[in-house]
C-alpha cells in the first residue's frame, strides 16, 4: 500500500489551524516511537470526524498546501490521504488492527504546542453537544426536569475583558449581575 501522511488522527484540522502557533519544527515521529492509538468510543465518532474534515478539504482551493516540518503538502494529497483513511475506518478494524494499519501507512508529527507553554505541554479544545435521556413523564431514572435557560438571563461581553457576563434587568431597567446559584 502507498505509503500515506497522516498527521495525528483527530489533531488535523488542529495542527493545520495552529501551525502558525506550533514550535517549529514538527518532528516526525518514528515507528519506534508511535504512540499506542487507543479510543474509548466507537470508530462511527472517528468516521465523522474523518468526513466532517473531508468536508473542510474539499472546500479548500486546489492549489492550497499545509507545511508541517519540514514537510508540504498539497491539498489534493491530504483528500486522498483522507479518503484513504475513511476506507480504513469503514474496515472497522479493532484497536490493534487499526494501530497497525497507521504505522505501515501513515506519518505522524508530534505536535509541539504553543510558544507560551512549557514544552510538552498543549491545550487542547473542542465541541462537547450532550445528548441526553430523558422522558415527557416524571418517571424513574427520569425524576428531574432539564429546562431551558431563563428568559431572564441575559448574556452580554465585557468590553474590557472580553469576558462572557450573565445579566437581568432590575426593577428599574437596568442590566445587573445575574444571580449566582447560591443567591437561587
Amino acid at each position: 500500500m502507498k505509503r500515506i501522511s497522516y498527521f495525528c488522527i483527530m489533531f488535523l484540522g488542529i495542527l493545520m489551524i495552529l501551525n502558525g502557533c506550533a514550535r517549529p519544527p514538527l518532528d516526525r515521529v518514528t515507528q519506534e516511537n508511535f504512540p499506542q492509538f487507543t479510543d474509548d468510543l466507537q470508530l462511527d465518532g472517528l468516521l465523522t470526524g474523518a468526513v466532517r474534515h473531508l468536508h473542510y478539504l474539499n472546500a479548500l482551493p486546489d492549489d492550497s498546501s499545509f507545511t508541517l516540518g519540514a514537510d508540504t503538502y498539497p491539498v489534493s494529497w491530504l483528500r486522498e490521504s483522507m479518503n484513504s483513511f475513511i476506507d480504513i475506518l469503514k474496515q472497522d478494524p479493532d484497536a490493534d488492527e487499526l494501530a497497525r494499519i497507521i504505522a505501515e501507512n501513515f506519518t505522524i508529527y508530534q505536535a509541539g504546542g504553543r510558544r507560551d507553554l512549557p514544552r510538552g505541554e498543549m491545550l487542547i479544545t473542542g465541541y462537547y453537544e450532550p445528548f441526553l435521556k430523558g422522558s415527557l413523564t416524571r418517571e424513574p431514572p427520569y425524576t428531574f426536569p432539564l429546562y431551558s435557560p431563563p428568559e431572564s438571563l441575559i448574556q452580554t461581553r465585557d468590553s474590557k475583558s472580553g469576558k462572557i457576563q450573565f445579566k437581568r434587568k432590575d426593577q428599574h431597567g437596568q442590566l445587573v449581575p445575574y444571580w449566582t446559584r447560591e443567591e437561587i
